[in-house]
């Protein structure tokens, strides 16, 4: 069989090849108009006619590098805050889809699945259910098992009478 061309139909692909082409570089240009409204942030680098080079102005990159060293170093808190609540739970899992929807009120990264969750396998795993992928506790740590009244008690029993200012 031979392949007949059909010209109407071939001038509609041509304009909406023309139109797609449009719509990017419209695309692009609302980008750079977008980068161009926070020179505190960035800068613009005309590198020939054709050619933009962009980056952070240094206190961008400083306050960009203060707040990665900030949420590693808070990764640990985290990473305690998510196994109590695993252990809080009748199955020790609960499902991720409920986890993403606390993430903001426990300080969990977007992407927490991804980067505290493969980190640290021997705290978690992700395991399938009936209701979708859950977060599940690899090991349960009785140290973390500790209410916040028992806590009390354990300081209360600690400061002896001796030990108490009169």
């Amino acid at each position: 069989m031979k392949r007949r061309k059909e010209l109407p139909f071939d001038n509609v692909i041509q304009r909406d090849k023309k139109l797609k082409l449009v719509m990017k570089i419209r695309k692009i240009l609302r980008f750079i108009g977008l980068l161009r409204k926070f020179p505190g942030v960035f800068e613009i680098e005309e590198e020939g006619v054709y050619s933009l080079k962009f980056k952070l102005t240094p206190e961008a990159e400083t306050l960009y590098l203060e707040e990665m060293k900030v949420r590693n170093e808070m990764e640990d808190l985290l990473v305690v805050k998510l196994r109590k609540l695993l252990m809080m739970s009748l199955e020790k899992r609960i499902l991720v889809e409920k986890i993403a929807h606390l993430k903001n009120d426990l300080g969990l990264p977007l992407e927490f699945r991804d980067t505290i969750c493969q980190r640290y396998p021997q705290y978690f795993r992700v395991v399938r259910t009936k209701r979708g992928p859950a977060l599940e506790l690899s090991h349960w740590d009785s140290e973390l098992a500790v209410s916040f009244a028992e806590l009390e008690i354990q300081q209360v029993e600690v400061q002896l009478i001796i030990d108490r200012p009169p």
